[in-house]
């Protein structure tokens, strides 16, 4: 008989399908309704301000900056603000 495989709870089709849709909700309206922005696609973010760089349109392709720069400053925060299961729980 064949061992069935043991996944974790994250690596569940159901898990990564959730995602994928709260992702591109996230995205859809941001983009569409708060300012045509991507919370959560930086390589989006970059796209339009080297467009609009590109095009000599350089207040719109600074707006872009202040997306870009909460997500690094977020990113940064996340990993040097104290976490207790990173030193408690080994993780895969």
């Amino acid at each position: 008989m064949q061992e069935k495989q043991r996944f974790l709870a994250c690596e569940r089709n159901w898990v990564y399908f959730t995602l994928i849709w709260v992702a591109g909700f996230w995205g859809a309206y941001t983009y569409l309704l708060r300012g045509n922005v991507f919370c959560n696609a930086q390589t989006g973010n970059v796209v339009l301000m080297g467009m609009a760089l590109g095009s000599g349109h350089w207040l719109e392709g600074l707006y872009y900056v202040i997306p870009i720069s909460a997500y690094l400053l977020g990113a940064f925060v996340s990993e040097l603000a104290p976490n207790p299961v990173k030193h408690h729980l080994s993780m895969r």
